[in-house]
């Protein structure tokens, strides 16, 4: 593996700060054992689906990350035993789901001292019976999107493309349902280093937040898919965060966002009771923005100035997948007044709904993607020249990237 015993050596001397992934493919994992044992002793190593004999050729790894891990029951007691001994600060499962060995709680503390990150939805109930979370610094549910589909129409050069589902960007999920215990587990523990929360579920609601409040100072919080969720909610762990979600929340307004004093990222979209008054506030310190399906807080309204407000953010993005084309419906004597203030737009259905006029009026802009069959396109170099002509000198690089349905 090693080319010389010159390189061996320097290598071994910088495992300890090493981060590696391994993904092996079918031929090397039938060697899986024998390569692990050059990297027994790093900083952090990420595994994707290795089996209980690479596990336990493992010495001494400060952060160990298993994706797609499968523990057959009967080894589960001796490798939670060896990874608790060899895991010296955190412990990532993912799509792995711990269970109580024998029914003996005890069996499990030592390694649950290593698991710093909880995904709620594959929680066991065992987990609840611990004094202490002091340690725990994510909380997360599982968000599952709805995938977009797409028909070729046969027929004509063009290839028409039709959605038969409405599309979804990454973010947009259908909620969850979680588990009894979970609601009640969030209601009364504390967790005082806890960094992130990211909750989608309809069960979620202040009492859950005010909780949480009591002993956390979130810097990224995500609340999507409830309508128990109110502004009181929200209030109490908004002042320190950086980054925020709200998608789907049918209840918070202004209001609660309005003290988010310190929020350099948000995300927003699908929150009807807020009018958008609180980006007098948010635009002074935001940095990046992504509306989602609410392109209409950039539409001029008499709450708020929202050119001077959308100025001032540095990124504006939205995704193309959730509207059918780049015009507004709010004003009919410039249908695209409103491009200037955008500075990111994704999943342009096709290159042939750019036109010239759409071009010029990206002012902006820092990256389009857009679809690149590259037959009938309505742009011509004349709208590149004076997309490069009107261009706001501080508006940065232009990146354009394609991409194309299959």
């Amino acid at each position: 593996m090693f080319t010389s015993s010159r390189m061996m050596t320097l290598i071994k001397s910088t495992l300890p700060t090493m981060i590696i992934t391994m993904n092996l493919n079918k031929i090397m994992r039938k060697n899986m054992v024998e390569i692990i044992k050059y990297f027994s002793v790093v900083h952090k190593l990420v595994l994707y689906s290795p089996n209980v004999e690479c596990i336990l050729q493992l010495k001494s790894i400060d952060i160990l990350e298993l994706q797609e891990f499968s523990c057959p029951k009967e080894h589960e007691e001796s490798v939670l035993q060896h990874l608790s001994t060899v895991v010296n600060d955190e412990l990532i499962l993912n799509n792995y789901q711990i269970t109580t060995i024998n029914n003996n709680i005890e069996s499990l503390k030592g390694i649950y001292q290593r698991i710093k990150r909880l995904h709620l939805d594959r929680l066991s109930s065992q987990f609840m019976k611990f004094d202490n979370y002091d340690h725990i610094t994510s909380l997360k549910t599982t968000c599952t999107t709805i995938r977009r589909y797409v028909e070729i129409e046969e027929g004509g050069p063009s290839r028409y493309l039709k959605n038969t589902l409405k599309s979804k960007t990454p973010i947009e999920t259908i909620p969850i349902t979680l588990p009894t215990h979970i609601p009640q587990f969030l209601s009364q523990k504390h967790f005082s280093s806890l960094q992130e929360l990211c909750l989608n579920s309809k069960s979620i609601n202040d009492e859950i937040l005010l909780n949480l409040s009591k002993s956390s100072k979130l810097k990224i919080l995500s609340l999507k898919n409830s309508d128990k969720v109110t502004d009181i909610g929200l209030i109490a762990l908004c002042h320190h965060l950086s980054k925020l979600v709200v998608y789907n929340l049918s209840e918070i307004t202004d209001r609660s966002l309005s003290h988010c004093f310190m929020l350099r990222d948000l995300f927003i979209s699908e929150c009807p009771k807020v009018r958008g008054d609180c980006f007098q506030i948010l635009c002074n310190t935001l940095e990046s923005i992504d509306l989602g399906k609410s392109l209409k807080y950039i539409q001029p309204n008499k709450y708020y100035d929202s050119y001077q407000c959308f100025s001032k953010i540095r990124k504006v993005s939205v995704s193309m997948e959730n509207y059918d084309d780049l015009e507004n419906d709010w004003d009919p004597m410039n249908l695209y007044s409103h491009l200037p203030l955008l500075t990111h737009i994704d999943r342009v259905a096709s290159s042939r709904d750019l036109s010239d006029e759409i071009l010029s009026q990206l002012t902006r802009i820092q990256r389009l993607e857009f679809d690149s069959f590259g037959i009938n396109t309505r742009y011509t170099d004349q709208g590149i020249k004076q997309m490069i002509d009107n261009r706001d000198p501080n508006a940065g690089v232009i990146e354009l990237s394609f991409w194309t349905v299959i």
